[in-house]
């Protein structure tokens, strides 16, 4: 048999990892070595002659495993083998927490992570804390511990036994400090005058801010992200509270609140004298009022006469002196300390003239059925004003101005009434005044239409009464006598081509006797000329009228 050969792997080691892909296997061999065969995973040998060593590159990642056999001359053989892995790929590793940029209020965070190797395996895994000293650790947490406000980081790096290599930073924040909010506007104790108010604050300039939230009177918070304003809406009366809280990114969380006093209602004022629309007979008056202010208080009163400029008064009076005759307008205005104001407005009249009288009848042959009119320069107190005829009843009524006397019944004839007027202005001005009249003799009127046989209205016709009065008919054929004393008459019509006519007619004192239509006969018709006799009492065409005011005006007016 001869001697034996031997061989021996010399590298790489039994279960070497690779983490390249070219492994160069080793041998030692002798004596009297005839060839090696090389065979890499069970496949077919290679002879290498008596070569010492073979490279495999590529190999694929995996376990692999190689035979070497050592032939001497005889063929007798022997191998050595060796099993190896092959790994290029670096293990997976993820830092769990804390988070990449991440903001936290603690000094102590437990740092987490997953890390895995599926070829050769795991390792080392050491930990790095802001760049420092790497630490070995055997388990997948470290504590970092007493850390300060400011940025940090922590470095995990695991190798596997291929040499691979993976390492992982995350980057974070420590914030202790709680941020701070400062309410700009509305100020500690503002008075407003709205029911809305517009809050503004600014966040601390040192921290990064993540979010705003505001609160009225301790409800809700309402989140307006990074907003910097809120309005709020429907405010009652009184007191309030507006809060804002501030958080960062660390959570830290700080509140900041003002307190305000809504008074959004105006004082009120009411004028106690004088009376609105007052006539007023002096030039010095005195105007007073009230105020009335459940807010904030009265901050300030002024008084305006007239348009002039604004006076402020310290007393809920004000004394005007030396005003015109003539409408004034006096506005007080009351301010509270919320701005609010109200403007409230007098009108008065000052009068300090009395008043004068334009009176009627006057004069003689006055009418019996006449009104006694006294018309008045200005407006007076209706109370106050009498109209007194001697011997006479009656009512009194007023038209404008102007007061109207209508005695019960007729006056008597050719008489003399004496009339006493007395009254008061609305400013309290006195008139007195006294006149007479005499009344009418026992008079009336007689009126009548003379037409033709065919009933057409006759013009130019003569007209005569026995008392002397003649007159002629109009162009309606119309005439009238005035001023005929009481009596009886004969009433004669002429025209020419016309046979004349005659009438006999009573007329009565006071009284307008309307004879109505008188027609000619045809002058061809036999008979004696037309005549007759009218009597008011008899026929009842009388018609009487009270004499209008404008009649009696007409005659003749006293002032």
């Amino acid at each position: 048999m001869g001697i034996v050969p031997f061989v021996t792997i010399t590298s790489p080691s039994e279960g070497f990892c690779n983490n390249t892909g070219n492994v160069t296997v080793t041998w030692e061999a002798g004596p009297y070595i005839s060839h090696i065969d090389v065979s890499l995973d069970g496949a077919s040998a290679v002879n290498v002659s008596t070569n010492t060593s073979i490279t495999f590159d590529p190999l694929e990642e995996g376990n692999h495993n190689v035979n070497v056999t050592a032939y001497n001359p005889e063929l007798y053989a022997v191998y050595d083998e060796v099993n190896f892995i092959v790994d290029m790929t670096v293990p997976t590793l993820t830092i769990n927490y804390p988070v990449v940029g991440a903001w936290y209020n603690v000094t102590t965070i437990n740092a987490t992570w997953t890390a895995s190797d599926g070829g050769s395996g795991l390792h080392n895994t050491s930990v790095s804390f802001d760049e420092g000293d790497w630490t070995e650790v055997t388990v997948e947490y470290y504590e970092l511990t007493s850390l300060a406000d400011g940025q940090h980081n922590i470095s995990v790096r695991v190798i596997d036994n291929a040499g691979n290599m993976r390492t992982s930073t995350k980057t974070f924040n420590i914030n202790t400090v709680l941020p701070s909010v400062h309410i700009t506007a509305p100020a500690e104790a503002q008075l407003l005058s709205s029911t809305g108010v517009t809050a503004t604050w600014e966040g601390d300039p040192s921290i990064e801010i993540a979010n705003y939230w505001v609160s009225m009177d301790g409800d809700a918070w309402t989140d307006i992200d990074m907003n910097t304003s809120y309005t709020f809406t429907g405010l009652t009366e009184g007191e309030h509270e507006i809060s804002v809280k501030v958080s960062d990114f660390a959570g830290n969380v700080n509140t900041s609140s003002v307190s305000i006093d809504v008074d959004s209602i105006s004082p009120e004022v009411l004028f106690s004298s004088p009376n609105e629309g007052a006539m007023i007979g002096t030039n010095n008056v005195i105007v007073a009022w009230t105020v009335s202010e459940a807010g904030s208080g009265v901050a300030d009163t002024k008084v305006r006469v007239d348009d002039a400029t604004w006076e402020v008064v310290s007393v809920n009076n004000h004394t005007i002196t030396d005003l015109a005759d003539g409408p004034h307008t006096v506005v007080v205005r009351s301010t509270d300390h919320a701005g609010n104001y109200e403007d409230a407005t007098l009108t008065f009249v000052v009068d300090t003239v009395a008043p004068t009288v334009m009176v009627t009848p006057v004069g003689t042959n006055v009418a019996i059925g006449t009104t006694i009119g006294v018309a008045f320069s200005e407006a007076m107190d209706h109370d106050t004003v009498s109209i007194l005829v001697n011997g006479v009843t009656g009512t009194l009524t007023w038209n404008g101005n102007t007061a109207i006397f209508t005695p019960s019944a007729f006056l008597d004839h050719s008489t003399t009434y004496t009339v006493a007027v007395e009254g008061q202005d609305l400013a309290g001005h006195e008139v007195s005044e006294s006149w007479s009249f005499t009344t009418m003799s026992n008079e009336g009127s007689i009126s009548g239409t003379v037409r033709d046989p065919d009933g057409n209205l006759v013009d130019n016709a003569t007209v005569a009464l026995s008392n002397g009065q003649v007159t002629t008919t109009d162009e309606y054929g119309h005439f009238e006598f005035s001023n005929v004393s009481a009596g009886n008459y004969t009433l004669e019509i002429t025209k020419a081509g016309f046979p004349t006519v005659t009438q006999n007619v009573e007329a009565g004192a006071g009284q307008e006797i309307d004879l109505g239509s008188i027609s000619f006969r045809s002058s061809t018709a036999g008979g004696d000329d037309s005549n007759g006799t009218i009597i008011l009492a008899a026929s009842g065409i009388m018609v009487v009228a009270m004499v209008a005011f404008l009649l009696l005006a007409g005659r003749g007016l006293k002032k």
